[in-house]
């Protein structure tokens, strides 16, 4: 599959005035008795890394991923830090906008450190946590913030050095 056909049957989702690219396997409502997966991906990269496991696990649950915000087909803000309570704002309000009350999610690594966010948020009973985590899924995520150290690569992609 190439992006193209990837970009098929998407949608942008508006955050802030930011536009975000969204992929609902059940963009036409079709299959509304399969449980909903959130799909969250990891840095540097997009959405399109669930593509090699998109058809079997749409088989089974309602997937939905994105590009994060400042990452792939989604905008990237300039002079405007991104923090992890951006991208975890940005999940719950996609959600709520599709009328999702309930998920499971499946993150890599930077996405585990928003679901991490969307986590706790839950269990804090705030407003914006306006749905259910039923399961959640790391893959190669850190755990512990405070002791993460990037390497050398992932800062130099950080950099404006990022797109050579």
């Amino acid at each position: 599959m190439t992006l193209a056909v990837w970009q098929k049957d998407s949608e942008h989702f508006q955050w802030n005035s930011y536009s975000i690219f969204v992929k609902d396997s059940d963009s036409k409502g079709e299959q509304p008795e399969l449980p909903v997966l959130l799909l969250i991906h990891g840095f540097p990269t997009a959405s399109i890394d669930w593509l090699p496991m998109w058809d079997e696990l749409s088989s089974q649950f309602r997937c939905i991923t994105f590009d994060l915000l400042g990452f792939g087909l989604s905008d990237k803000p300039v002079n405007r830090p991104i923090k992890i309570a951006d991208q975890a704002a940005v999940c719950r309000e996609l959600l709520t906008s599709k009328g999702i009350d309930k998920s499971h999610i499946f993150c890599h690594d930077y996405g585990v450190s928003v679901a991490q966010e969307l986590l706790a948020s839950s269990k804090e009973k705030k407003p914006q946590s306006q749905f259910s985590i039923l399961s959640c899924i790391y893959l190669n995520g850190g755990l512990f913030h405070g002791v993460h150290r990037p390497r050398l690569i992932q800062t130099l992609l950080m950099s404006h050095l990022g797109p050579l």
